[in-house]
């Protein structure tokens, strides 16, 4: 991988591509290259390459579905998550011992261990930041959540940075789909009941000042729709998320500021 210092643009320039990604101030430089698309897409050489272009897809869905149930909670990752996701999820198609290959069902239902303490930053941190023990549970049968955290004392088991003034806690609980291949469509998806009704859940705790910390906080959650087979998997994460105080008096949401983690998922 090269980066571009002296000479600096985005974009395509001759055979090359200069781009960002999130979470890094660098210029990515790549020389275009490899087969034609059509060549890809048609030539017997490549089938075995469409396949797990195609398992791609459906990893790359999954991801995708996991990332839309963190919520509110997305608004503090400070990089790109994706990559370090579909890295993770590589892992579950593996699960499916009985599939062609190309086909396998990427059921998360079946490993949702993958993602428990999957980190939505790479400085400070959430364990960083609240480095508090936190108790947590999910509740699959009743689709719901409860999250306790003890008192958070300042330089002890609460690290924030120290021009932030006010802080709050808030928990995200979503109902990822398991992703299969659809015959009929020749594609990956969620199974036919997931639609745009499925929404994650959040709770947030009041409003408390960053230097003298809080009392214990308990969050509750329950998630508003009820999926007809266990071909789901539920996603819990928390986040610490700072804001100020303005002109109004009303402390508001300071974007990007915080930290988040996946706790657990079943």
């Amino acid at each position: 991988m090269a980066f571009l210092k002296d000479i600096t643009f985005t974009g395509s320039l001759g055979d090359f591509s200069a781009y960002k990604i999130k979470g890094s101030d660098k210029i990515i430089l790549r020389r275009k290259g490899g087969p034609k698309k059509e060549t890809v897409n048609n030539a017997k050489a490549y089938a075995l390459n469409r396949l797990h272009r195609q398992e791609f897809g459906g990893s790359a869905a999954l991801g995708k579905y996991i990332r839309f149930m963190l919520g509110a909670n997305r608004t503090v990752s400070n990089y790109n998550i994706t990559a370090r996701l579909n890295s993770i999820l590589k892992h579950v198609k593996g699960q499916d011992t009985e599939g062609a290959l190309g086909k396998r069902a990427l059921r998360l239902s079946s490993v949702p261990s993958l993602l428990q303490g999957f980190p939505l930053n790479k400085q400070n941190t959430y364990d960083t930041i609240m480095p508090a023990t936190v108790r947590w549970s999910i509740a699959r049968e009743t689709r719901s959540a409860h999250i306790e955290l003890p008192e958070l004392i300042r330089g002890t088991n609460f690290n924030p940075a120290n021009q932030q003034p006010f802080f709050c806690v808030t928990a995200v609980l979503g109902i990822v789909p398991d992703i299969l291949y659809n015959e009929a469509r020749a594609a990956y998806g969620p199974p036919a009941w997931f639609d745009g009704m499925y929404t994650p859940v959040s709770v947030s705790s009041p409003w408390y000042p960053a230097k003298s910390g809080a009392p214990p906080i308990t969050l509750e959650l329950t998630a508003n729709m009820t999926p007809p087979d266990d071909s789901y998997t539920l996603v819990l994460s928390i986040a610490v998320r700072f804001g100020a105080l303005y002109a109004n008096d009303k402390v508001e949401l300071l974007d990007y500021m915080g930290a988040a983690k996946i706790l657990g998922a079943m």
